[in-house]
């Protein structure tokens, strides 16, 4: 799915972020297989991207204490076709 970038959303997540807001990177849909039965439906899953060595940030911990939801950190291409469950 193509996507673009509004003229308007970097200084919406700016003043987001100084007022102590965040989110992860992406948010990805699509038919998943279930965790636990392998039965696909429909579902989201927020996936902070960081590089082999990168760090979640102060904000980054805490969004991710308080989340009640699916949120998983990928550094490779794999980990991330793994969090869809591409992939075993």
């Amino acid at each position: 799915m193509p996507s673009r970038v509004d003229s308007n959303q970097a200084e919406i997540v700016s003043a987001l972020t100084d007022v102590g807001c965040g989110f992860p990177d992406i948010i990805v849909g699509g038919s998943m297989p279930c965790p636990c039965c392998a039965k696909k439906f429909k579902q989201s899953r927020l996936i902070e991207i960081k590089t082999t060595d990168g760090k979640l940030n102060k904000y980054q911990k805490e969004f991710h204490q308080v989340w009640n939801g699916q949120i998983a950190v990928a550094r490779t291409i794999e980990e991330a076709l793994r969090i869809v469950g591409i992939i075993k």
